[in-house]
């Protein structure tokens, strides 16, 4: 056993140059369990080592394209891409929820951010065992929540930027996000700006419908009460998603805008957009191009028979909703003026 533990522990060494490897709290060495002092595994960090380098203050403006699936987001972000200085990568699954939540935990100061000890260690980081039994440890960390947020900062910055001029302005668009990943990249960068797109709930849910369902059997009527369950799951992620974006919207009314799927083939309200975002104006043919080309992805030709699309029409007219979400559907009509 001994003998394979030595076989493990040499990896260990040739990998991080220590000559030791901390085991159960206390550091091993060939002769004692003290063969090097503690505070040898103890090396000093200067300040600005667990800092990312500085983003030119010119680059932290990007705009976030952010909608419900089926409310024109492409067709925005295919417009905005006209423009020769503004680049609007595309959706990404969505991987920036978990990160956002990550974040939030350790900078919230309702998250329990007292609970993390910062400075405890005098920016040591420890290699070795925590040795001072008289300091609080458990909730120890080398990293404070504003070196946290400037390495999230970077991270983004350097995964949207790649390969583009320093000219350039940058950011991206997706249909997976709500005010908890806004107000995460509000946070990471005060400049930048949103563009929440929507459309009206009842042709939002038919493109959703024509593009992801199947027909249902017509002989079925459980399938048709599960089609009208679907409808209506539809309409409430509808109403969650776009009362997100109005709510940050009222709280940051200088950080964003909102365009309705039915302004996009309006070449003066996308030049309208490019002038909120203190950009010069393209001209009516080149916007024209993009949206004779492009606009018919709003729709989605499926083979879905008239007696399905009629029943599914039906359905959707006859869908109540309770006082509440009616209030709600109110807000956000009104807001994006559908």
């Amino acid at each position: 056993m001994a003998a394979r533990l030595r076989m493990m522990a040499r990896p260990f060494t040739q990998v991080t140059g220590f000559a030791t490897i901390p085991s159960f709290g206390h550091p091993v060495g060939q002769d004692s369990i003290l063969a090097v002092p503690p505070a040898r595994l103890r090396r000093k960090l200067p300040p600005g080592d667990m800092v990312p380098m500085a983003i030119p203050s010119a680059r932290l403006n990007p705009v976030f394209v952010l909608s419900s699936p089926r409310s024109g987001s492409t067709l925005v972000q295919r417009l905005l891409n006209a423009h020769p200085r503004l680049t609007i990568w595309g959706e990404h699954n969505g991987f920036l929820n978990p990160m956002a939540e990550s974040y939030r935990l350790l900078t919230d100061p309702s998250a329990n951010r007292r609970r993390i000890v910062e400075g405890v260690l005098e920016r040591d980081l420890i290699v070795g065992p925590l040795d001072d039994p008289r300091r609080i440890i458990a909730w120890t960390n080398p990293l404070s929540p504003e070196e946290y947020r400037q390495q999230f900062r970077r991270f983004l910055f350097d995964a949207f930027t790649k390969g583009l001029p320093e000219d350039i302005r940058w950011g991206f668009k997706e249909v997976r996000y709500g005010r908890p990943v806004a107000r995460f990249l509000l946070d990471l960068f005060p400049r930048s700006r949103f563009v929440f797109t929507s459309r009206d709930l009842e042709p939002h849910r038919r493109s959703r419908i024509l593009l992801f369902e199947e027909p249902w059997d017509l002989d079925d009527p459980g399938a048709e009460r599960e089609f009208a369950e679907t409808l209506a799951a539809l309409a409430s992620s509808w109403i969650i998603r776009n009362e997100n974006f109005v709510t940050f919207s009222e709280n940051n009314p200088g950080s964003c805008l909102a365009l309705r799927a039915g302004d996009l083939t309006d070449p003066s309200a996308i030049n309208g957009v490019f002038s909120e975002l203190d950009l010069d104006p393209v001209t009516d043919q080149q916007l024209g191009t993009v949206i004779n080309t492009a606009s018919g992805s709003l729709e989605v030709d499926v083979e879905w028979t008239e007696v399905h699309r009629d029943k599914l029409d039906r359905m959707i007219e006859i869908l109540e909703f309770d006082d509440d979400a009616q209030q709600k559907v109110k807000r956000i009509s009104e807001f994006f003026h559908l």
